[in-house]
């Protein structure tokens, strides 16, 4: 193994390292945070030896959205302490997307660079991805690996007796992530990687790699933990992904109708399959199903008694509206001055979270970055397929990836995530570098369809 395969490796299965929390400076620390360090002070010594630093045209836009991001974030931060709490504070959550940044800058180097090849990335990262799911599980109060998982992962102190002292019905799992809502909304991200490669087989070199078995259980175990993490957020989540995939299979279907007239059968197959799963859950799974029940009869109550995320909404109009605050309108108060003056945990819509913080112009620059994450994932599930290759399932994950944290933002943080918040990032290097070798025509691997 080459020092470049090493380092993939470390940044894939960083998700699985627990993290520290550090109150003094409200950050979470883990392997992930040492990582970017260490590759930051990498970037800054090519930077001064070289004077200069080149970007592939295919993502600049994107490193100057991110670098805005930061910036203004940082800029905004620091003079909102000033304005609204007389004192100088600093925006420490811009660090997550400091994290975002190189993360998403790793892979496009990588496999750009030729260090590993887009195989081995997603080889990895499957693999992290599958262990990451497998603790899930492992957490549940019937197994004996509860105790130690739950505690060994817990965000903050205690939290793990809301596993250990609960029954398996109304045990939430929060596996990596340490919270179960942002679990939740993670689960849903991995359904969309792994129903994305269902129906494709990785090859290199003729020589298959046996990762089927991973992938369809991979695909059941993300469905088992959207519904065991509780997350209301991820089942909005998973049903804006399913909707999305019927609305793209039938644009594809009709652009290549040859492809699937031979194919009928196993389409057929699949069908019949997916709706034999959800008869077993209805069947034999019902417990499962009252807990999100249980779930949304919470919401209910809430929206009937004006509680929770709610209440945390109109925080926005209080912010801009009591009194009219122009500057609060365009740029936020920045995270420091809506934790002390509002809410401490910050609003957990994330739409209405960043435009408290960070206005309107910041949430423009944020949803302009996925909108071109998602317009470069749709390129590739387009044009991603020659004779010597096929990176149309890596297009499909990213869009269906980006759909399904829009609709999980109702109800969690994309953007801010702790943990398990950088990881998809990722995936949308690999994209990005993926897009790049089919726009030169030099990469001659192979992921051969079989549909």
């Amino acid at each position: 193994m080459n020092k470049y395969k090493f380092i993939w490796i470390l940044f894939c299965f960083s998700l699985l390292i627990p993290s520290y929390r550090v109150e003094q400076i409200r950050l979470s620390l883990g392997l992930e945070d040492f990582l970017v360090l260490i590759a930051l002070l990498f970037i800054s010594k090519h930077i001064l030896e070289n004077k200069t630093i080149k970007i592939t045209p295919i993502y600049r836009w994107e490193i100057v959205l991110f670098i805005l991001i930061i910036l203004k974030g940082v800029v905004v931060g620091v003079y909102s302490g000033a304005v609204y709490l007389d004192r100088l504070t600093l925006p420490t959550e811009m660090w997550q997307l400091v994290k975002r940044l190189v993360y998403f800058i790793l892979p496009i180097y990588l496999i750009v660079k030729n260090k590993v090849t887009i195989i081995y990335a997603i080889k990895a990262l499957v693999i992290s991805l599958f262990t990451a799911l497998l603790i899930g599980v492992l957490q549940l109060p019937v197994l004996p690996t509860s105790d130690f998982l739950a505690v060994l992962y817990e965000s903050t102190e205690g939290q793990s007796r809301e596993i250990v002292n609960r029954t398996f019905l109304n045990a939430r799992i929060y596996s990596v992530a340490g919270f179960s809502t942002a679990w939740g909304l993670f689960s849903a991200w991995c359904f969309t990687f792994f129903i994305s490669f269902s129906f494709y087989e990785l090859k290199q070199n003729n020589r298959i790699f046996t990762y089927r078995f991973i992938i369809y259980s991979g695909l059941l175990l993300s469905l088992f933990n959207i519904i065991k993490s509780g997350a209301r957020s991820s089942q909005v989540a998973l049903l804006a992904i399913l909707f999305a995939i019927i609305l793209i299979a039938v644009f594809d279907i009709i652009v290549n109708f040859k492809l699937y007239k031979k194919n009928f059968n196993i389409l057929l197959c699949v069908c019949v399959g997916a709706i034999s799963i959800v008869y077993i859950a209805i069947i034999y799974f019902g417990d499962l199903l009252q807990l999100i029940f249980i779930r949304w009869y919470a919401l209910e109550h809430a929206f009937e008694t004006g509680g929770n995320r709610f209440d945390q909404i109109r925080i926005v109009y209080d912010i801009y509206f009591e009194p009219l605050d122009i500057y609060a309108f365009i740029f936020g108060i920045g995270y420091p001055a809506l934790r002390e003056l509002y809410i401490s945990h910050g609003i957990e819509v994330e739409y209405f979270h960043i435009l408290a913080n960070y206005g309107v112009l910041g949430f423009a620059l944020r949803y302009l970055l996925l909108f071109l994450i998602f317009k470069n994932s749709w390129n590739l599930f387009q044009h991603g397929q020659t004779r010597s290759e096929n990176f149309r399932p890596l297009g499909l994950a990213g869009m269906l990836g980006v759909i399904s944290y829009l609709a999980g933002s109702v109800g969690y943080f994309f953007f801010q995530a702790y943990q398990v918040g950088v990881t998809p990032w990722l995936l949308f290097g690999i994209i990005y570098a993926a897009n790049y070798k089919i726009s030169n025509r030099k990469y001659i691997k192979t992921i051969k369809q079989i549909i």
